[in-house]
């Protein structure tokens, strides 16, 4: 689940472990540490996936299209520029990351804070 979705699911799931990623690892281990800062004693844990998903394809890992529940080998790399996957999976990204991320920026600044 994308981490507004898990936010917004997050109390009702009781004591658990969050595993995060992104694709390389970077935004996904920032999100990780905001979420532990947050967490109450026995809460959750939050953990970053080190090489998020593309160290996941390189390793063989299973990917599930999350629409339809069946596994798949498309894969979402943000930008062009990391699209580097293992052969045999479909790479896909945003034509214009920084324009994507320059939005979530400011859809951020105007989200109520808890």
């Amino acid at each position: 689940m994308d981490a507004e979705a898990y936010e917004r699911a997050r109390e009702g799931l009781g004591a658990h472990d969050a595993i995060c990623y992104c694709t390389i690892g970077y935004r996904s281990g920032k999100y990780a540490e905001k979420m532990a800062k947050r967490a109450n004693d026995g809460d959750a844990k939050y953990f970053n996936m080190y090489g998020s998903i593309l160290a996941w394809t390189h390793e063989g890992g299973t990917l599930v299209e999350p629409s339809t529940g069946l596994e798949t080998k498309r894969v979402h790399t943000y930008g062009k520029q990391w699209a580097c996957a293992a052969d045999g999976y479909e790479v896909v990204y945003f034509k214009n990351p920084l324009a994507k991320g320059l939005g979530q920026m400011v859809r951020g600044l105007f989200r109520k804070k808890k």
